[in-house]
């Protein structure tokens, strides 16, 4: 990914400054080492996300609602996750913003 981990190394830590809640949730997927890890956490490599009361489930890797988290991809799904909030959510804010901004200002 080109995005802002690969330019600025963006960190677990970053995300945390921004996403308190969710970064804590990451560190404990992290740390739970049990045999029942895919059965436990039940997760896929996408997010549901509300878009004005609509609920979409988002792929954040190709394919994402396909592949399952598992113990040996979970550092995988995490940067995954902290990529697609850093860049893409965060980027459509901005967009948005600076779209109204210029709409106003200029």
């Amino acid at each position: 990914s080109s995005g802002i981990n690969a330019e600025y190394g963006v960190t677990l830590n970053d995300f945390a400054k921004l996403h308190p809640v969710q970064a804590n949730t990451l560190r404990q997927l992290m740390a739970y080492n049990e045999p029942d890890f895919e059965d436990t956490m039940c997760l896929t490599f996408s997010v549901m996300r509300d878009f004005f009361g609509e609920v979409e489930e988002i792929d954040i890797v190709p394919n994402g609602r396909e592949k399952s988290v598992t113990l040996d991809n979970r550092a995988e799904y995490v940067k995954a996750y902290v990529d697609y909030y850093l860049n893409n959510v965060v980027e459509a804010q901005y967009e948005a913003f600076a779209h109204g901004f210029l709409y106003v200002a200029g």
